[in-house]
Order: C-alpha cells, then structure tokens, then sequence
C-alpha cells in the first residue's frame, strides 16, 4: 500500500464543513462534493454524486461510476488514470461554473455545492469557513 493508497485524515476545515452539513441539512439531502473526500459519506451522512474510492461492482454501476466521474470532470475523460488523474479531476470540479453545477444539479438531483473558498461562487452560501463553503443550487 502506498501513501497514496492511504486516506488522510480530513483537515479540520473539513471535518468542520461535514459536521456542519450532517447537522444542518436534511437527511435525504445530495451533495456535490469533491469525489476525493474519502470520508465524505461517513462525516457528513449524506449522498455524493461520487466517490472515488467506492467503485461499484457490477458493470452497469461502474460505467455510470465513471460518468459522474467524468462530470466532476468538466464532461471530460481523464488524460490519467487511477491516483493520478486526482489533480486534474479536483482542479476540473473546484473550477465548474455555475451553470455547470445548476446542470449537475439538476441532472442529478443534487441540493448543495460544497466548494473550496480559493474558487468563490455567487451562489447562496449557507455555510463557511477559512477553506470551504456549501452553496445552495
């Protein structure tokens, strides 16, 4: 196993951004959040659009693992694969446009945004610290 392989534990921004959605969002609630956010689903107890780490196991489950991959992707196949393709997916996320994540939304059926406070949006922002914020969509 390789560091890479290990997750990290979320920085205290970070936990403090999923505690904050765990106790103020509705249970049913969907979330846009980056795939990377190992612990997401854990801290936070609610829907993700995807998680990296969780790769579904039949093959219908994993090809639309792999398209919502690609819309945290800007729509885009990763140039990488696997670990490597990290940077580029979460760069591709933080910077969707707005109009973007409406879409997302609302293909989806996702409620809130969770985006990093070095790529701002206008959207309604509910929550916020020093390095994330949860936005209304």
């Amino acid at each position: 196993t390789t560091s890479e392989d290990s997750p990290l534990p979320p920085g205290r921004e970070l936990a403090d951004a999923l505690r904050w959605i765990r106790g103020s969002t509705p249970r049913g609630s969907r979330v846009l959040a980056s795939p990377f956010i190992e612990t997401f689903y854990q801290e936070a107890e609610r829907a993700q659009l995807v998680s990296f780490k969780y790769i579904p196991q039949s093959e219908g489950d994993m090809l639309q693992w792999y398209e919502r991959l690609k819309a945290c992707n800007g729509g885009r196949d990763p140039r990488s694969a696997g670990f490597a393709s990290r940077g580029e997916v979460e760069a591709s996320f933080y910077g969707l446009s707005e109009d973007e994540l409406r879409a997302l939304a609302k293909r989806y059926g996702m409620s809130y945004y969770l985006g990093r406070q070095d790529h701002p949006k206008s959207l309604p922002a509910l929550y916020s610290n020093a390095e994330y914020a949860l936005y209304a969509l």
